[in-house]
């Protein structure tokens, strides 16, 4: 949900937008119809079912009934677009909607915004009520997407360099370690007593179900080497010394389709809605050809103070616009 101060600017977006006069041409300029029954007025302003109905949108559609039965929660919401509506009106007497850049402003967000719904219905009509048919096909035609890679379970003990310990005597302190993890001495007592690990007082060193590709390089290469149940010589790495124990290692393997179907219905649901998009994109951007105005790129970077000689010209813009 929208914060108060964004719901506030967007809200007052619109508002500007409803006292545009209603002047509709061809070229395509911007009118705001507001056919609606008011629910409250304060002068010559007015709050309409409508706007309820906008506010409302942002809303969950689980919530709105709690919304609408909650008197304070609806009492704010109506003095909010109230509150939006009258700055707007000032805005507008104050002959900001005079001024190019801010119908700018406004024109563009409210193409956003209408532009995002015409997107979202387009989607809406052609998304299928189910995707397990494809969803089983992308499982058979593409199982690298369904794999789960290798990981390993580990414990460790760290030794830090640094930080008001010598660079011998971290040397000395791992080979103690060392040293009493061969007479056979507990290796999470250990780590408790002598790791520097951040979180060792949580997790006494171990790491479980961790890929290689998140470890640092020496320490990763030394597990690669490792059988479960072994103990590595002292590893030195960025962040210290290290004694390594591999606890369990996990080969990569495929997902049962069981396992995988969620995920392939979701990845299946994407794809194809990304292609819906893509489709509507492709459609209206070759509906007609573009013609770049002559003169008119080198009228905005010369209002822009734009004087280097490889600047864009009238062609360019017409070569990357193409699609």
């Amino acid at each position: 949900m929208l914060n108060k101060g964004s719901l506030i600017f967007s809200t007052l977006i619109l508002a500007l937008l409803s006292f545009i006069p209603d002047s509709a041409s061809a070229n395509g300029s911007l009118t705001i119809p507001r056919e609606s029954s008011p629910i409250v007025r304060k002068g010559d302003i007015e709050v309409t079912q409508a706007d309820v109905d906008a506010y409302l949108n942002r809303i969950p559609a689980e919530h709105q009934g709690a919304f609408l039965m909650d008197s304070q929660r609806l009492g704010q919401a109506i003095e909010q677009l109230l509150l939006v509506r009258i700055l707007g009106k000032q805005a507008i007497d104050a002959q900001l909607l005079d001024e190019p850049l801010v119908q700018g402003h406004l024109y563009q967000l409210a193409m956003v915004y209408l532009a995002d719904e015409r997107r979202k219905r387009h989607l809406a009509e052609r998304t299928l009520d189910d995707y397990g048919q494809q969803a089983r096909e992308l499982y058979l035609t593409q199982p690298s997407l369904f794999e789960v890679p290798a990981e390993i379970s580990f414990s460790h003990i760290l030794v830090n360099r640094g930080r008001g310990r010598g660079e011998l005597e971290a040397m000395e302190r791992i080979q103690e370690v060392y040293a009493r993890l061969e007479d056979g001495e507990e290796f999470e007592a250990l780590a408790r007593e002598y790791s520097d690990d951040p979180y060792v007082e949580e997790n006494q060193g171990q790491y479980r179900n961790v890929s290689l590709e998140q470890l640092e390089g020496e320490v990763a290469d030394a597990l690669k080497m490792m059988q479960a149940g072994q103990i590595s010589e002292p590893v030195l790495s960025d962040h210290g010394w290290h004694i390594i124990r591999l606890d369990e290692r996990a080969e990569a393997r495929k997902l049962s389709w069981e396992e995988a179907e969620e995920r392939a219905r979701e990845i299946a649901e994407q794809r194809h809605r990304q292609d819906i998009v893509d489709e509507l994109y492709r459609a209206v951007l070759n509906e007609h050809p573009l013609q770049v105005e002559p003169g008119a790129v080198e009228e905005l970077l010369q209002r822009h103070g734009i004087k280097d000689p490889e600047r864009p010209t009238d062609e360019s813009i017409q070569q990357h616009t193409q699609g």
